[in-house]
């Protein structure tokens, strides 16, 4: 069981890191995009 709880913590640490750098991303095409203008 300890390995499947690993596996599972591991795959919302995943998720979570890949939602942060989807917003960071996002946040820094409006950043450039607002810098441009």
């Amino acid at each position: 069981p300890g390995s499947v709880a690993a596996e599972e913590k591991q795959k919302a640490l995943s998720s979570i890191v890949r939602a942060l750098t989807k917003t960071s991303s996002c946040e820094m095409l409006i950043f450039s995009y607002d810098y441009k203008r």
